[in-house]
């Protein structure tokens, strides 16, 4: 796997494959996600003073929709912050399972 990750590194470089320059994202150009303001008025209101819940699309994507519509101001970045964080695991894969392991033993002492 580490051998396929970097191969697909290899062919972003190639082809120069970029990211988009990370802008600031004015909440007035978001569109907010109501169920999340209703939620969020009843239970915890002063994160709306700073913070505007964004409706983004729901297809399974939406942590990395999230992070693009964040950083560039739309979603359409997500593909490739995906592809770079998988990129990312597999490159580091000891790493990543040595923090999966400490997160599951924590999870496991508090159910205890």
């Amino acid at each position: 796997m580490r051998l396929q990750a970097e191969s697909e590194l290899n062919l972003m470089q190639f082809y120069n494959v970029l990211l988009p320059d990370v802008v600031t994202v004015n909440a007035m150009h978001v569109t907010a996600h109501r169920q999340s303001i209703a939620l969020l008025t009843d239970h915890a209101p002063w994160l709306l003073d700073q913070y505007v819940p964004a409706d983004v699309a729901g297809d399974g994507n939406c942590l990395f929709r999230a992070v693009s519509l964040a950083l560039y101001g739309h979603e359409a970045a997500h593909v490739q912050l995906r592809l770079l964080a998988a990129i990312d695991v597999l490159l580091h894969i000891r790493s990543a399972t040595e923090t999966v392991a400490t997160t599951m033993s924590l999870i496991v002492l508090t159910i205890r």
